[in-house]
């Protein structure tokens, strides 16, 4: 497996497991009819993120330094591109929703506000995680 396919695993199932965990967290306080409401928390998960990503490509390059420093090639690239291309795509339907939740969160008061950012970080991740999906299936399937 490639150093970037595998970095892209990585960075996956991080994503779905941070994030996650971050929206199971958020979604059952909503339907609870108490909305999740901490400034810090979408900054947690990202911190959190950011660091054990960090942490398992220090592993990951300390184990295959050869693979970890090598250029990508043409096919990489274009991998990459394809990925970053369906990414961008999904961040802009992502982008409409969360420009919708606003209709729904008008009488949420304080907690409406909370809903709206939760779509907009919501579309991010889901964004982050199609990425990271193309890489892999980039990969798998030799684009």
């Amino acid at each position: 497996m490639a150093f970037r396919e595998k970095s892209a695993w990585i960075s996956l199932v991080l994503t779905l497991a941070i994030y996650g965990a971050y929206f199971v967290v958020y979604g059952r306080g909503l339907a609870s009819g108490r909305p999740f409401v901490v400034t810090g928390a979408i900054s947690l998960a990202v911190v959190a993120l950011v660091v054990l990503q960090v942490v398992s490509m220090i592993v990951v390059s300390t184990l295959s330094p050869r693979e970890a420093q090598a250029p990508e090639d043409e096919r990489e690239r274009f991998i990459q591109l394809r990925a970053k291309s369906a990414a961008y795509l999904t961040l802009q339907f992502g982008a409409v929703a969360a420009a919708a939740s606003v209709y729904f969160a008008r009488g949420l008061g304080e907690a409406g506000t909370w809903v709206v950012a939760n779509a907009v970080f919501g579309a991010l991740a889901v964004a982050q995680v199609t990425q990271h999906l193309a890489v892999i299936i980039g990969y798998r399937r030799g684009f």
